[in-house]
């Protein structure tokens, strides 16, 4: 069961696949499966493998796949060719519908989900 931030989530099952689709943002720990399970929401699309990961898709101008383990695929509904991930690698949906990959430090993404924050560059003002 994924552990979310905010979300919609709406479960399907087509054609030997099965999924959500998901408003907001979830960490997935997917066992693998010989059916795909697929993560869909209003921007992207992520075939997932076995693995753990977060999707977070709030806006179209915030919206990426973090993989923590295993491997997924995204894609944007505007372009038909998917994305392989590796670990450590987040996939953030430009307004092309491309996709920029960089390394990150994945865990900074998924602290949420333990109940933590990460504030960076912020000013603190006691008053």
């Amino acid at each position: 069961m994924p552990i979310v931030n905010w979300f919609i989530l709406q479960l399907f099952y087509r054609k030997g696949t099965y999924g959500f689709f998901l408003e907001g943002e979830a960490y997935f720990k997917v066992t693998k499966d010989a059916k795909p399970f697929i993560v869909k929401t209003d921007y992207l699309q992520t075939k997932v493998l076995g693995t753990e990961f977060n999707v977070k898709s709030y806006t179209a101008e915030d919206s990426h796949v973090t993989l923590i383990s295993g491997k997924v695929q995204v894609r944007s509904h505007e372009n038909a060719r998917f994305v392989d991930l590796e670990p450590g690698k987040d996939a953030i949906l430009l307004s092309n519908g491309q996709f920029e990959v960089k390394e990150v430090n994945s865990e900074a993404y998924t602290y949420w989900k333990d109940g933590y924050f990460i504030l960076t560059n912020c000013r603190w003002q006691i008053s």
